[in-house]
């Protein structure tokens, strides 16, 4: 669904008065955070000590999920059914979901991370699952992964517009 935004007293109950860390800006919920958004709020929280404690969405590794979500911009004076487009945007939009929060068996905890995100890249993966694993953990992320979901390739538009193929892991097929 589209992404909700929160005021200052919903974000401050949600928080149960912890205002220091993104846990504060949708604690338990399911609501999605436009990247820009989610900083803004964020920044608003915390105290300024400095350039290196500014907000940054790679802190969030661990703590929070994210997809990126294209924007279709209507066409001037397009009709509501109207589905062509003038231009196409990508956000990337973040929600709560804490690595803490998980089974400690790791195949309930793909299932659950697949339950909540469809497709999983290793680096996506590698905060939720990387206490599991000892040695070289890209690797053994992998194994894991390959052993409890089913592995893809996915073609996406890089931001330059270029097709970029990615390799993915989903649920396997029931």
């Amino acid at each position: 669904g589209t992404p909700k935004s929160m005021s200052k007293s919903e974000i401050d109950s949600s928080s149960g008065g912890n205002t220091s860390t993104p846990l504060a800006l949708g604690a338990g919920s399911t609501i999605w955070w436009e990247e820009e958004e989610l900083i803004e709020a964020w920044s608003l929280r915390i105290p300024y000590m400095g350039r290196s404690y500014e907000p940054r969405v790679e802190l969030l590794k661990g703590i929070a999920i994210s997809e990126v979500r294209n924007d279709f911009i209507r066409k001037e004076g397009g009709k509501r059914d109207d589905f062509s487009v003038d231009s196409q945007t990508k956000k990337r939009r973040w929600q709560y979901f804490p690595e803490e929060g998980l089974s400690l068996i790791p195949s309930l905890r793909i299932q659950s991370m697949l339950a909540m995100k469809a497709a999983w890249t290793v680096e996506e993966a590698l905060p939720y699952l990387e206490k599991f694993v000892s040695g070289k953990v890209h690797g053994g992320v992998l194994n894991l992964l390959a052993t409890h979901a089913k592995s893809v390739t996915v073609m996406e538009k890089g931001e330059d517009g270029q097709d970029l193929s990615a390799i993915k892991y989903v649920a396997l097929p029931k």
